[in-house]
């Protein structure tokens, strides 16, 4: 898989090899790529080369010398980045009319509750679209985010860019929350009381609106209650559905798609928590140390 100078042929190749500073790039990919692969058993490597294979071809064509670069020191990192046990993808594919690019992490060969869940839940998203399959677009779906995997969970966001036809991208993200306790997808309920869960929905109105540019400011309740009107239930719904939760080692975030309590121009919506407010809170503060 190393690039051979010598035996260089095509242009992308030939503009590698005449650059120090792009050599040198490619030497840090591939030394990251044969880290990984060492420490993967038979079906991993496949993988592993599976997705490199895919990653040339996609870079094939570029003869921009600094974007041949941004693009070795992304994938770089991207294989540096690959979490224990796990193997990265990177596929484009065809869902009816959409094209879609691929990325993220997997396991190659799932053998616990946890990483059978989690190949499960995120082979369902990444077979969905946001958008009109029906309509010719493109989607971009990365699924490296995770943030936690220790002995209570696997948490990982998946994002998209969506391009529908419309003026602009439409980006969205959902989350796959596994808990290492039971093997099974993580329920909120299961972290929090309904009170637990009211006073959290407090909070995060009040974090939302200080984005905006007028606001109840008197109390939590007042903001809460504002939000529920513009877009009824939708933060108590948020705050019930582990989709919409990121669990970090040190914080963690509750994520609102755009237009899902505001318009497209606001972007996507989020409020975030330290670790250490959300302990005394929850069932399992140890979830949260």
């Amino acid at each position: 898989m190393a690039l051979d100078c010598s035996k260089a042929t095509s242009e992308l190749e030939n503009i590698i090899c005449k650059s120090d500073s792009l050599k040198q790039d490619e030497m840090q990919m591939e030394k990251a790529y044969f880290s990984l692969r060492k420490n993967l058993g038979p079906i991993g490597q496949k993988k592993l080369l599976t997705m490199q294979r895919a990653w040339l071809a996609f870079r094939s064509d570029m003869i921009v010398e600094s974007a041949i670069s941004e693009e070795i020191e992304t994938h770089t990192q991207f294989l540096k980045n690959t979490p224990a046990g796990m193997v990265p993808f990177k596929r484009q594919t065809t869902l009816k009319k959409m094209d879609r690019f691929l990325t993220g992490y997997n396991f190659p060969n799932p053998s616990t509750p946890v990483q059978r869940n989690f190949n499960k839940m995120l082979k369902r998203i990444l077979n969905q679209t946001v958008g009109d399959p029906e309509y010719k677009g493109s989607e971009e779906v990365d699924a490296s985010d995770i943030k936690r995997n220790d002995k209570f969970i696997l948490s990982a966001r998946i994002y998209s860019d969506g391009f529908y036809g419309g003026a602009h991208p439409l980006h969205s993200s959902v989350h796959i929350n596994i808990d290492v306790k039971t093997g099974n997808p993580l329920k909120i309920s299961h972290l929090f009381s309904k009170q637990a869960q009211r006073k959290i929905a407090l909070a995060c109105a009040v974090q939302l609106a200080q984005g905006r540019t007028a606001y109840e400011k008197d109390t939590a309740l007042a903001t809460f209650n504002a939000y529920q009107e513009d877009y009824p239930n939708q933060i108590t719904n948020h705050i019930k559905d582990a989709s919409r939760w990121q669990f970090g080692k040190t914080e963690t975030t509750i994520s609102f798609n755009e237009y899902a309590i505001a318009p497209y121009v606001a972007g996507e919506q989020r409020c975030s928590f330290e670790n250490t407010y959300l302990a005394p809170l929850s069932k399992r503060p140890e979830f949260f140390k």
